[in-house]
């Protein structure tokens, strides 16, 4: 009777680490609709070292009223998240996580885009930004981003997008994990 339990608890524990080992890349999407404004952030899966890692960040009007958005979009900031080896190392629920904040500030105080002012209701507003090419400015201490997996979520005043992951392909720097633990176990806000 007791191997019975054994094995019922040894397939149990089996069938959990097979559905944690299959969680879904996070896609992005939008986040919750805060007075009448939405933000998504999104993504291709991969990129090519070398590449220009580019991401699309939108701003909805879910609103029946037009609204008016900042002149400057400087506002917006990407948390860009990573694994880093825990003193357990890179393995599951053990991974460590760590993170910096990309701001899109231009040190001339210049707009990042022109934003329609005011977003009509319905309406979106789009920019495409390279998360590399912005690690490397100045503002935001001249730090490439690397290989690796990500996990970025966008953030504009207090409203924040759903995460979207990504892998830059090449070999991580030290302090990152070699491979992806798992999307699920590590990540901005975790």
């Amino acid at each position: 009777m007791a191997h019975w339990h054994v094995a019922l608890l040894a397939a149990i524990v089996l069938a959990s680490g097979s559905a944690a080992a299959s969680t879904k890349r996070p896609t992005g999407g939008p986040g919750a609709t805060q007075r009448g404004l939405r933000l998504s952030i999104t993504g291709p899966e991969k990129y090519a070292k070398d590449a220009p890692v580019i991401v699309r960040v939108i701003v909805e009007n879910t609103s029946d009223k037009p609204i008016d958005l900042l002149q400057r979009m400087d506002l917006i900031t990407i948390e860009v998240a990573w694994p880093a080896p825990s003193r357990e190392g890179c393995t599951h629920r053990y991974t460590g996580t760590r993170s910096r904040r990309l701001s899109f500030a231009q040190i001339n105080r210049g707009q990042l885009a022109p934003t329609p002012t005011p977003l009509a209701p319905g309406a979106t507003f789009e920019v495409e930004l390279d998360l590399e090419q912005w690690a490397t400015a100045e503002v935001n201490a001249s730090k490439p981003l690397g290989a690796g997996a990500f996990k970025v979520v966008a953030r504009y005043g207090k409203l924040s997008s759903k995460p979207l992951g990504f892998v830059v392909e090449g070999t991580p720097p030290a302090g990152r994990c070699k491979s992806n633990p798992g999307w699920q176990f590590w990540g901005p806000g975790r």
